[in-house]
């Protein structure tokens, strides 16, 4: 019997759209609408926003990608350097030898470093420079969408008030 009332009283005092019935429906609708807006203003940071996320992604991937090329670049560098020093140990003459060996490759590992130091930020300023310019062209077509769904925002407010 408690549930005959409680179907009784839904379908008499709701409305089949789930909410009180009463005169004042109309800013029901208004408010539904302006709920609907939101979700759409959201909407339009949606695919910026994406493109955003994809450039940064793209771009971490780039960096990750560089480094470990230049690392082995380096890498083999230094071995290299390293083999043919070691080659060059077969003609030492005692210790004053072994320690020119050994400045020569101090030397050599200080000129690598060094040149690796002067790679790693020209890339690193390469990838800034590419960076910002993506980035400056998303924020133009990011400025751009904002600016037309205000239009078509406005453009619906008046229909809507017509």
């Amino acid at each position: 019997m408690a549930r005959a009332k409680r179907k009784q009283h839904r379908s008499t005092h709701h409305s089949a759209i789930g909410h009180h019935s009463t005169q004042a429906d109309e800013p029901v609708g208004h408010v539904r609408r302006s709920g609907k807006s939101a979700f759409d203003t959201i909407g339009m940071f949606s695919g910026p926003m994406a493109r955003i996320m994809d450039h940064n992604w793209s771009l971490f991937h780039k960096t990750v990608q560089a480094m470990q090329e230049e690392s082995l670049r380096f890498f083999n560098r230094r071995l290299e350097h390293t083999s043919h020093i070691m080659e060059n140990s077969g003609d030492l003459q005692g210790v004053s030898g072994l320690m020119q060996l050994q400045q020569e490759w101090m030397l050599d590992l200080a000129r690598d470093c060094s040149e690796q130091a002067t790679r790693f930020a020209q890339l690193m300023r390469d990838l800034a420079v590419d960076s910002t310019e993506r980035l400056v062209e998303a924020t133009v077509a990011l400025e751009n969408e904002i600016e037309n769904e205000d239009e078509e925002y406005e453009q619906e407010a008046h229909r809507a008030a017509a």
